[in-house]
């Protein structure tokens, strides 16, 4: 009758978040974000938080870690996820533009590429 309930963390807050800045375009492609104690002070958040988050990112593919100078916003359009297909799916309520409707479709082509190579 009554399911369970659970409140997201801290990290997949600040994950949503950054997502949400990617995805409307509040973060650019090729932009630099600022140094994780910044962004942990201004979102009064821990640092490790931050850490987890952008390495999550990172593996999803929203990301680019650069050792020593920075981390930037990857192209999440030509180097796409199956990760990053669902968020933008699920980002703003599952409403997608154009742009993004094109970027799976471009992706859709070239997973399929990709797998009749391999078969």
């Amino acid at each position: 009758m009554f399911q369970k309930l659970s409140a997201p963390t801290l990290k997949a807050l600040f994950v949503r978040e950054l997502e949400g800045m990617i995805l409307a375009g509040e973060l650019t492609i090729g932009q630099k974000l600022p140094p994780e104690r910044e962004l942990a002070e201004r979102m009064q958040i821990s640092r490790s938080v931050v850490n987890d988050g952008i390495l999550e990112m990172a593996r999803k593919g929203f990301l680019e870690i650069v050792p020593r100078k920075g981390t930037y916003v990857a192209d999440f359009h030509k180097n796409g996820t199956l990760e990053i297909l669902v968020s933008i799916m699920s980002y703003n309520g599952g409403q997608l533009s154009r742009d993004e409707i094109r970027s799976i479709l471009e992706l859709r082509v070239v997973l399929m590429q990709f797998a009749l190579e391999r078969a």
